[in-house]
C-alpha cells in the first residue's frame, strides 16, 4: 500500500450544502493530516463555512478564489478539494487574525507558537525534511509584509502560498478558519515529512529593455501608482505599449505586465485595475522611485509544459499543489490556449486556485506558478 493517500474531488453545484456534501463523499479521509479546499466567492460564505466545519476533521487550509484548478482543468463558480494523509506526514496549522500585530511584533503568541512548533518538530530527529504553505487575503495588502516575516522567521523552511481571490470582483477576499470564512487574515501550514516534495515558482515572462517606466508619484500603502515618468500612470503606460487609455483592461495587463529587478532577478509587479483619475492599483507593493520595465512573453504552453517536466526529473509527484495568477488563466484564455494548459494541469496531477498574487520563500510575486509538488 502507497504511504501517501491523496484524494481529490470537485463540484459546480451551486448549492453550497449540496457542493460540500459532494465534496465530502469525493475527499473524505477520517485519518487525513489535512484537507485542502478552494472555493469561489460566489458561494454564500456563511453557510458554507458551517458546512465544512461540521463535515471534516482535523487541519483544514480553505480560501475564496477567481477560479479553480480541478481533476478536469479550469473550472469557475466551484470547489477544488484534496485532501492528504500518511504516517510519514505531520502538520500544524495556524491561524493569524492580526496581521499588523504579527508582523510587528517578535514576541506576537503566534509567532511564537510557530517557531516553538517547528524548532520541536526539528529536535524530534533529522530524518524529515520541512516546508511550508501560505494563503492570505489579499485585501489587506500585507502579503510583502508577512512573506518577508516568515522568511526571516524560518530562513531554512522553503514555502510557497497565494493570495485568495474573489472572481475579479476585488472586494473581499476570504480565509477559512474554524467554520468562518474570514477577512484581513492568514493562515500558514508547516509540513514535516519524509515524502519527497520540491516548493517551487515558474515565470514564463522576460523583462523588455526598451520599456522603462519610473514611478514618479505612488499612494504607497494603497499601492496605487498616480504617475509614471511624470505623466498620468494609465496614460504613459497606454503609450509605451501602443494602446489607448480606453482599452485597458485585465486581458491587457496580463498580456503587457511590468517587472522590477531584485537582487539581480526580476520579478513581476501586475496591474490590477485602472481607477477614474488614470492611477493604477497594483497586486504588489509599489514605491516612489522605482524603475519598472515592459515584460515580454515566452511561449506559455511550452513553458509550462518544460515546468512540469523540470519537476519530474526531480520526484514522481503524486499531486501538486498549484497556485496559479488569475492572470495567467487570462492570457492563457486571450490566446486561445485554456484546453491545452488544462490537458497539462490533469496529466501532471495539479489541484488549486488561480490567485491575486502568489508567495515563494519570503517573496511575494505575480503572474506566475508557485506550488509544492508531493511524491510517495
Amino acid at each position: 500500500m502507497p504511504d501517501l493517500k491523496v484524494r481529490k474531488g470537485s463540484s459546480t453545484n451551486p448549492d453550497p450544502r449540496e457542493a460540500i456534501a459532494e465534496i465530502h463523499g469525493q475527499v473524505f479521509n477520517e485519518n487525513a493530516d489535512i484537507t485542502f479546499l478552494f472555493v469561489s466567492s460566489r458561494y454564500d460564505l456563511k453557510t458554507l463555512g458551517t458546512e465544512i466545519h461540521e463535515r471534516f476533521s482535523g487541519a483544514i487550509m480553505a480560501c475564496t478564489t477567481s477560479g479553480e484548478i480541478d481533476t478536469q482543468g479550469y473550472t469557475e463558480n466551484g470547489i477544488s478539494a484534496f485532501s492528504l494523509s500518511s504516517p510519514r506526514l505531520g502538520v500544524e496549522s495556524f491561524f493569524i487574525d492580526d496581521l499588523q500585530g504579527f508582523v510587528t511584533q517578535t514576541d506576537h503568541p503566534v509567532r511564537r507558537a510557530m517557531q516553538t512548533h517547528y524548532i520541536a518538530a526539528k529536535d524530534r530527529g533529522p530524518k524529515d525534511d520541512a516546508f511550508g504553505f501560505l494563503l492570505i487575503d489579499v485585501m489587506s495588502i500585507m502579503e510583502e509584509k508577512l512573506s518577508s516575516v516568515l522568511g526571516s522567521d524560518f530562513p531554512q523552511l522553503p514555502f510557497a502560498g497565494a493570495s485568495a481571490g474573489d472572481d475579479l470582483e476585488f472586494r473581499e477576499t476570504h480565509i477559512y478558519h474554524q467554520g468562518v470564512f474570514h477577512s484581513k487574515a492568514a493562515a500558514f501550514s508547516i509540513f514535516h515529512t519524509s515524502h519527497p516534495f520540491q516548493v517551487f515558482k515558474k515565470q514564463h515572462l522576460n523583462a523588455k529593455m526598451n520599456a522603462r517606466l519610473v514611478i514618479t508619484e505612488a499612494d504607497v500603502e494603497k499601492r496605487i501608482v498616480k504617475e509614471i515618468n511624470g505623466y498620468p500612470a494609465a496614460e504613459e503606460y497606454a503609450r509605451l505599449i501602443g494602446f489607448d487609455p480606453t482599452e485597458l483592461n485585465a486581458q491587457v495587463f496580463s498580456d503587457h505586465p511590468v517587472m522590477i529587478r531584485i537582487g539581480g532577478e526580476y520579478y513581476i509587479r501586475s496591474i490590477q485595475r485602472v481607477n477614474e483619475d488614470h492611477s493604477f492599483t497594483f497586486y504588489c507593493a509599489i514605491d516612489e522611485g522605482l524603475v519598472l520595465t515592459v515584460a515580454e512573453s515566452a511561449d506559455i504552453i511550452d513553458h509550462t509544459h518544460n515546468s512540469f517536466v523540470d519537476l519530474k526529473e526531480l520526484l514522481e509527484p503524486e499531486v501538486v499543489l498549484m497556485c496559479e495568477c488569475i492572470l495567467r488563466r487570462l492570457e492563457l484564455q486571450g490566446k486561445g490556449l485554456t484546453s491545452e494548459a488544462e490537458q497539462i494541469m490533469q496529466e501532471h496531477r495539479a489541484i488549486g486556485f488561480h490567485t491575486y498574487g502568489e508567495q515563494f520563500n519570503g517573496i511575494h510575486v505575480n503572474q506566475t506558478l508557485t506550488g509544492i509538488a508531493i511524491g510517495e
